[in-house]
């Protein structure tokens, strides 16, 4: 599949249902999500994953630049738009991004991209803190998604951080087996005439390890890579929490941050579940961090009482489950 093909596709995507195509549930086609609804379960999804970045460690030290790649409908920008002072939301698709400004509530914070690149010339090296992408990457063939996260090494800031969301393998279901073993052709086919997509969406996996080197190969260190279960039942879902060495260590450097009281607060609400993420490990000091990758799957961290459910995210073929498929 080429980068035109994929850019049709999603164009078809995001002027049919632009907020279905981004979270894909049954309930939710034509027109179904309701937009506080729908940026809800943005918010839950980044606040959770920016307390679990803190405690890996990984939380920069300058809090300036956010990059949301695959942004699509704006779920996750709005988001990093409390923690972050600017977000830059990239996205293939030129209707998703219309979308993402029309439901904009940062007051201009948020800044929407166009790009059908196979890579981010129009982000400057080292000029952003964060690199977050969730659900996107999946979307691409491995070896484009492997240009990306090169990219993303090169965009990050020493000290800057990224967290990514890619499958590492199908399960052993019957539609995670038709996503291995079928020609993309004959899904796609199944998808457009079965289930009534306006494009198909195509998904591919990476595995772990060759996650780690590409990641390795970037300039990046993997702090930590946490299994997430609330993504569909056909598909392992590992998000991975990367920094750029080169800076002191988080907490020297933390009382001058922006947005340190937000993150703080998140942590928290992390930390009041019953099941951490990782055993009361402490803060990493950088230098440690850049001689030794420790990066490994954790189990994620059962959901407090008063955190709200998850979002409703999955991958693939549409089923009784609600899901992101973008």
């Amino acid at each position: 599949m080429t980068l035109d093909k994929i850019n049709k596709d999603w164009t078809k995507l995001g002027e049919k249902d632009p907020l279905w195509a981004v979270l894909v549930d049954p309930s939710k086609r034509n027109g179904g999500w309701d937009p506080d609804e729908f940026l809800a379960t943005g918010q839950r999804e980044v606040d959770v994953a920016l307390a679990r970045l803190d405690q890996f460690g990984g939380t920069p030290v300058t809090r300036e630049t956010a990059l949301d790649f695959g942004c699509g409908a704006g779920r996750l920008s709005q988001a990093l738009a409390k923690h972050y002072e600017k977000v830059i939301g990239i996205d293939i698709s030129a209707p998703m991004l219309a979308t993402a400004r029309r439901l904009d509530r940062t007051g201009g914070r948020c800044v929407f991209v166009h790009n059908t690149r196979p890579e981010l010339a129009t982000i400057p090296d080292a000029s952003v803190d964060l690199v977050f992408t969730s659900l996107v990457l999946q979307h691409v063939p491995p070896d484009l998604a492997e240009t990306y996260l090169r990219e993303f090494g090169r965009v990050i800031r020493p000290g800057g951080a990224l967290v990514a969301l890619m499958p590492a393998a199908t399960r052993a279901t019957i539609k995670g087996l038709v996503f291995r073993y079928a020609p993309h052709q004959v899904v796609a086919l199944l998808q457009k005439r079965v289930l009534g997509y306006p494009a198909p969406m195509r998904m591919t996996t990476i595995p772990t390890d060759q996650m780690r080197a590409i990641l390795a190969g970037a300039g990046l260190v993997v702090l930590g890579a946490a299994e997430e279960t609330g993504y569909g039942d056909h598909w392992h879902f590992i998000r991975y929490y990367a920094v750029r060495p080169g800076i002191p260590t988080q907490e020297t450097a933390g009382e001058t941050r922006p947005f340190r009281e937000q993150s703080a607060q998140a942590t928290q609400a992390t930390q009041a579940t019953p099941k951490q993420v990782a055993p009361q490990q402490p803060t990493l000091d950088r230098e440690e961090v850049a001689r030794k990758d420790l990066g490994r799957v954790v189990p994620r961290p059962a959901e407090s009482a008063g955190s709200g459910p998850e979002p409703p995210v999955a991958a693939g073929p549409e089923d009784a489950k609600p899901g992101n498929a973008g």
